[in-house]
């Protein structure tokens, strides 16, 4: 006798606990678990965040650690270090957003997360359409940028991208 999957579509945004830790992703059915960043990750997202929201412009907001949901036959649920998003999908305090919401992701790399941040979630937030994917590398103390929105000539190009911690 068999017995049929309760969900063969994997596991889905409503089987995650409401806990905050550890991070949990979601790709396509699988579940991605990481443990929170150290002490000096946390210190450049912080950085980050504070550039970013000192040179957003109204209609934007920026938010660190928020649940962009794109729902399919499998889920994908993805937490980048900082998102800028549309300050009226925040209307009604939801728990995920929507990946057309999004303006610019950014994720400060981490030793296990090298991969995953500068190939796997770079392609989906391109196929997700998010205009601005930036991969900071705290090791070359650099800033890859990928995506089709345009730097030059807006807020972006205004950022300071000066977020590394003395030495």
């Amino acid at each position: 006798m068999s017995v049929a999957p309760s969900n063969p579509a994997g596991v889905r945004v409503e089987d995650l606990p409401e806990q905050v830790w550890p991070r949990q992703e979601i790709v396509d059915g699988s579940l991605h678990v990481t443990p929170l960043a150290s002490a000096g990750h946390q210190d450049i997202v912080g950085r980050l965040y504070a550039a970013l929201l000192s040179a957003a412009p109204p209609g934007l907001r920026v938010l660190p650690g928020v649940n962009i949901l794109r729902r399919s036959d499998t889920d994908r649920l993805l937490i980048p270090d900082v998102a800028v998003v549309e300050a009226a999908a925040l209307l009604g305090d939801p728990v995920n957003l929507a990946p057309d919401v999004v303006y610019l992701v950014a994720e400060v790399i981490s030793p296990s997360s090298r991969a995953t941040d500068l190939f796997l979630k770079r392609e989906l937030y391109a196929e997700w359409g998010v205009g601005s994917y930036w991969v900071l590398d705290p090791d070359a103390r650099a800033v890859h940028r990928y995506g089709t929105r345009p730097i030059e000539g807006s807020w972006l190009a205004d950022v300071d991208l000066d977020v590394w911690p003395e030495v």
